[in-house]
């Protein structure tokens, strides 16, 4: 098993490596992104239900009158 001392590094980042160093880079880049802002979106998502739920409370709505608002979701067009 080699250590990372004995890898020879001019060899990996040669040239001819760099379209495969970008590909996985890129790669790299945009998967963390999504995750981020995916779980950044989730996160949102849900504080503005729960607002929501909140308000729907404070007006005096019914369990099941909030279970039916939740499910119904907003518009699409």
């Amino acid at each position: 098993m080699h250590c990372l001392a004995e890898v020879d590094w001019s060899q990996i980042f040669s040239p001819s490596n760099t379209p495969l160093i970008a590909i996985f880079g890129m790669s790299t880049i945009v998967s963390v992104a999504f995750f981020f802002f995916g779980g950044k979106y989730m996160t949102q998502k849900n504080n503005n239900e729960t607002n929501l739920k909140r308000d729907l409370i404070a007006k005096g709505y019914s369990a099941d009158e909030i279970e039916q608002i939740i499910k119904a979701g907003p518009d699409k067009k």
